[in-house]
């Protein structure tokens, strides 16, 4: 088949979970079909990085965006008067626009294939292509829950004032695509719930769960079990869920696990660290902000634990599959986990011999989670069990090779769901 995937980020390198999980759907689709890349770009750095994708795909085109704070108030103001999200209206390029009419007047695609919500927008009826919509999250969710946890007021209220918008989207978005995808269960019932009373032709979309998966020979198993008072969050540091998590992290839990653990220190690794990240280091101390870096398995290695305190947000953390298949242990909220199967927690009492098939920690309180970090770093049998058991589970449940398989199982559904569209009686 000739797919058309159009890309909100482009897919490489891969420094995000957004990026990872594109990247590996294109290389499985790429393998079977032709696929054709329009993307957008933020830089010429980026534009070049595009090539690295001609392995894959048959074309690659790029599209320009640029953001910027008066372009961000322009686009809010739109909105605010048209009663649009601004999420979407902010990346409405009529570049992307022409670019797409252009691409599908000029050749015949049997799918179109949008990653991420933000790109249905750029979507034209069709009735004779198969519209694919990769949802990464819910997004809609992501925002409302900001607008229940955001301690700033300003923020809350913009929130507050977003989400029922782009819940409206993203309900139109689904009804139109053909095949619906998410990385949860828990996203799916969300969004079957959402769109229980959009019909498109007559019939629901379909909507299917395909999880994001882990590399597990790049993330071989390299825990340093040695005691280190050190724990670590790795994330793309300007998505406001991810900069929530280390602010209440170090506002919250880091202040009760210190009396017990004077030494423990708190590392935060990911791309392009909001301003308010960057101030942690001078406000508080034993926090050290890498920000973006060239490998993070030497941090995730030599870190205790990987805290992933996450209290808004959808879909599946990628920070999650990677450190579990580094053998790190993780200690996260319930949020933070949701949409991986097989996980078993940890129960009290917290020791080894009562918790041999644990491999996580979930802990949804301040005192809960800064007493499961101080814990895990005491405990070495405990430590040891979760890492142990956690690698297990993504050898045998997550690593892309498996993974892989079930994207091309959709694929061929879809190629034969053409086929069956073309050969029907008028």
């Amino acid at each position: 088949m000739n797919v058309l995937m159009l890309a909100q980020l482009l897919p490489f390198p891969l420094d995000s979970g957004g990026k990872i999980k594109s990247y590996h759907f294109l290389k499985a689709v790429a393998e079977k079909h032709d696929v054709t890349l329009l993307s957008f770009v933020r830089s010429d750095e980026e534009t070049e990085l595009a090539e690295h994708l001609a392995q894959f795909c048959e074309r690659i085109h790029t599209c320009r965006l640029t953001r910027s704070v008066l372009r961000d108030a322009k686009m809010f103001a739109v909105s605010l008067l048209r009663r649009e999200s601004f999420i979407v209206r902010r990346d409405n390029a009529l570049g992307m626009h022409a670019m797409v009419e252009q691409l599908m007047a000029s050749a015949d695609y049997d799918v179109v294939h949008v990653d991420h919500l933000q790109m249905a927008q750029f979507v034209p009826e069709n009735g004779q292509t198969i519209k694919v919509l990769d949802e990464h999250n819910v997004e809609w969710r992501i925002v409302e829950r900001i607008a229940r946890s955001e301690p700033t007021v300003a923020r809350r209220v913009l929130a507050a004032l977003e989400y029922p918008r782009l819940r409206a989207f993203e309900r139109e978005a689904c009804g139109r695509a053909d095949y619906v995808l998410t990385v949860t269960e828990e996203d799916r019932a969300a969004l079957t719930q959402l769109i229980g009373g959009v019909r498109r032709q007559g019939e629901h979309p379909r909507i299917e769960t395909i999880p994001i998966g882990v590399d597990t020979d790049y993330f071989s198993y390299s825990w340093q079990p040695e005691r280190r008072a050190k724990c670590v969050f790795v994330g793309t540091m300007y998505w406001p869920p991810n900069v929530d998590s280390v602010m209440y992290f170090c506002r919250d839990i880091l202040p009760l696990a210190r009396p017990e653990i004077p030494e423990l220190t708190f590392d935060i690794v990911g791309l392009r660290p909001a301003k308010a990240v960057l101030r942690l280091e001078k406000t508080c101390s034993g926090v050290r902000v890498a920000g973006s870096v060239d490998d993070v398995r030497p941090y995730m290695a030599q870190s205790r634990v990987l805290v992933v305190p996450l209290r808004s947000g959808s879909g599946m953390r990628v920070k999650i599959l990677n450190a579990m298949a580094t053998g790190v242990p993780v200690v996260t909220t319930s949020i933070g986990c949701e949409g991986i199967d097989g996980l078993v927690p940890v129960r009290e009492p917290a020791r080894a011999d009562a918790n041999r098939e644990a491999n996580v920690w979930i802990a949804d309180t301040p005192q809960e989670f800064a007493g499961a970090v101080v814990a895990l770093t005491r405990d070495d049998e405990l430590s040891a069990t979760l890492s142990r058991n956690g690698r297990k589970l993504m050898v045998e449940k997550y690593d892309w090779g498996i993974i892989r398989r079930t994207i091309l199982g959709l694929y061929d559904e879809i190629e034969a769901d053409l086929e069956n569209r073309r050969t029907a009686p008028e």
